[in-house]
């Protein structure tokens, strides 16, 4: 039986289509100058059973919001003051071996450019003079490494007032939000037709359940890096191995920083401190991670948030295409977005019932 367009279908379905792609690119667009309201909407929604929690004990609703966010604000201070005590002690401890540490890299240098000289003396002019060179790039090339380290670290200091102004106004807006969620329901409710508010409450239970899945998801990655890195360390008998491996675990779902971002640095001072072997072991260590990663993690999130691993690759790539290396994750996210905006508009039917005259 030929296949017959209900015209009326496809230009409703396009219509959809393209409503859907640009209420999301709008919506990305828009996130960095609204972003501390929208993880103030998460947060409060958050928090909500633990406000209603307290408010049947008979403590009144804004009272109720204060405590939990106060407690909120107070666990993120102490994480902030832990966090940062720890990373002071360490960079403290640190800074205290740093020019025994260039000494050291200064005398390998020294007899690296010694031993360079001496067997260019040997080599055909040609020769010696294009592996001079390769050297010098080498040499430049470690110097431009340290160069970004120092502007990253620059890049950090600056941007911590613009976290402390971040913080500060999703904590105050979730605490408005919170305390007065009855109202703002109440006036969303008179301004809506019932049955757009239907649908965005379906949009919403779909994102929150997708979102969660994609966070076990991650949590999973993490817990999998986190064993194979212990077990690694474990052998290698490194210091404080155990909290090396927690932090590195955590740096790997971030794609700017990742697994690399500490164990190549560090294989490379051991190959410049002549610890071979640990450099080489690093650096498989670094090689296993890496390629169990990339196995696992389209199967891993394509599980859980109910799509083929193919299209977890794929909205991975176009992530990464869009908005560099966050995009392994931001493409993930916004596919999730458009995949539960699209189920609730089109009510989960077929290609099929949505452009196809119907044949009773």
């Amino acid at each position: 039986m030929e296949a017959i367009f209900d015209k009326s279908k496809v230009k409703k379905f396009l219509i959809s289509v393209a409503g859907i792609i640009l209420f999301t690119w709008l919506f990305f667009k828009i996130f960095p100058y609204i972003a501390p309201f929208v993880f103030a909407i998460l947060l409060t929604f958050a928090i909500e059973p633990l406000v209603k929690l307290l408010v049947n004990k008979k403590i009144p609703r804004k009272l109720a919001s204060l405590i939990v966010v106060f407690v909120l604000l107070a666990l993120i201070l102490f994480l902030l003051v832990f966090i940062i005590s720890r990373v002071y002690s360490q960079a403290r401890d640190f800074l205290e071996t740093v020019p025994n540490l260039i000494n050291e890299a200064y005398a390998i240098i020294t007899s690296l450019l010694d031993s360079g000289n001496s067997i260019f003396i040997e080599l055909p002019e040609e020769l010696a003079n294009f592996m001079s060179e390769v050297f010098e790039s080498l040499l430049g090339y470690g110097g431009e490494l340290i160069n970004q380290a120092v502007n990253s670290i620059l890049d950090i200091a600056i941007s911590i007032p613009a976290a402390i102004i971040f913080t500060f106004m999703m904590i105050i807006s979730t605490y408005f939000l919170s305390s007065d969620i009855i109202r703002i329901r109440r006036f969303i409710n008179i301004q809506i037709p019932v049955f757009l508010i239907g649908k965005f409450n379906a949009v919403k239970i779909n994102i929150q359940n997708s979102v969660l899945k994609l966070m076990k998801a991650y949590l999973i990655i993490m817990s999998v890096t986190f064993t194979e890195l212990i077990i690694g360390f474990t052998i290698l008998d490194v210091k404080y191995g155990l909290a090396l491996a927690a932090i590195i675990a955590v740096a790997d779902i971030l794609p700017v920083v990742g697994t690399g971002g500490f164990l190549i640095p560090w294989a490379i001072f051991s190959f410049l401190n002549e610890d071979f072997t640990r450099g080489i072991s690093l650096l498989v260590i670094y090689g296993v991670v890496m390629l169990i990663r990339q196995i696992i993690e389209p199967k891993i999130v394509g599980t859980q948030i109910g799509v083929h691993p193919v299209l977890t690759l794929g909205s991975m790539y176009i992530g990464i295409k869009a908005f560099g290396g966050i995009g392994i994750i931001m493409g993930p996210v916004i596919f999730l977005v458009l995949k539960s905006v699209s189920q609730v508009v089109f009510k989960h039917q077929t290609l099929k019932e949505l452009l196809l005259l119907d044949r009773d």
